[in-house]
């Protein structure tokens, strides 16, 4: 068999078959798209300020000055502060019934007889009764503005007014009244006491010692002598004191003063309520009633007793 030789090969190349494409195509599944959003930054953007840190030194150092202010003005007003307290002091009532002579050597009250006239003119007796009555106003003025200083009158101390009536006599022949005397003359003796010596008399008799006399409008005297002449003494009269007396207690508000600095509020009242003495308290605190602690300085603790 003839050999072949290099020069005779010949290398033949065959091509890849061509497929041929067909028309027909695979629908491919439907997807859902969503829009996109598209975010637009606006045209004058605001600008956010700049935080900063807080300088907690320098906080802390406002807030110090600002406490030490307020506690440097509290203590200023309660070095200022003043209490202004008004006491009602407990009356105590008493009925007397005591009998009195004004003999001269006990002379427990100092007392005067004084006596009163009053003088005026009457033309005819037609007019003695309206004379009368118009004497008897001027005593009882008189009694009001010639009571001496000091000198008190009670109820029952004097005797009745007398009179020294006009002499009217007729005419035998005219028949008509002749005065001998128109003057009308009338007349009255009161005994009257001396105002602190009757005091201390019913202050002795009620052992009132630790209390003043606050009145004694309803007290009265019941005579036993009869004092209308002219030749008896006051030291000679006898009489019957009776009636209602108001005394108040005596209050040391010193000693309140005392018993109150540096207290507090409620041990304040707590000392009002308990004082036997006081029946009622008005408490006033100034300028500011915000403190809880009476001033330590007396000189601004003020009583005031109200009569």
């Amino acid at each position: 068999m003839p050999k072949k030789m290099m020069g005779d090969i010949k290398i033949v190349r065959k091509e890849a078959p061509v497929k041929k494409e067909s028309n027909f195509k695979i629908p491919e599944p439907l997807q859902i798209v969503k829009p996109k959003i598209i975010k637009r930054e606006p045209e004058n953007p605001i600008i956010k300020p700049i935080k900063f840190k807080k300088d907690n030194s320098k906080f802390k150092r406002k807030l110090f000055f600002t406490i030490l202010i307020i506690i440097i003005i509290y203590y200023l007003l309660y070095i200022l502060s003043s209490v202004n307290t008004i006491i009602v002091p407990k009356e105590d009532i008493r009925m007397i019934n005591q009998s009195v002579t004004l003999e001269s050597w006990t002379k427990p009250i100092k007392s005067t007889i004084m006596s009163i006239n009053e003088k005026t003119e009457v033309s005819k007796i037609e007019d003695l009764e309206s004379a009368k009555t118009k004497l008897n106003d001027k005593i009882k003025n008189r009694l009001i503005y010639d009571m001496p200083d000091n000198y008190i009158l009670m109820d029952g101390c004097k005797s009745i007014i007398s009179y020294k009536e006009p002499e009217f006599e007729t005419d035998p022949v005219s028949k008509k009244p002749i005065v001998n005397n128109n003057i009308l003359e009338a007349k009255m003796n009161v005994l009257i006491f001396e105002k602190n010596s009757l005091l201390n008399y019913l202050k002795k008799i009620t052992v009132t010692d630790d209390m003043s006399v606050k009145d004694i409008t309803k007290l009265s005297c019941d005579l036993r002598s009869d004092i209308a002449s002219d030749l008896i003494m006051s030291r000679q009269v006898s009489f019957i004191l009776n009636g209602e007396i108001t005394f108040l207690p005596i209050i040391d508000t010193n000693e309140l003063i005392n018993l109150s600095k540096f207290k507090t509020l409620k041990s304040y009242k707590l000392l009002l309520d308990t004082n036997p003495k006081i029946a009622a308290y008005t408490i006033k605190i100034n300028p500011i009633p915000i403190f809880p602690v009476l001033p330590k300085n007396p000189k601004h603790i003020h009583f005031i007793l109200s009569q």
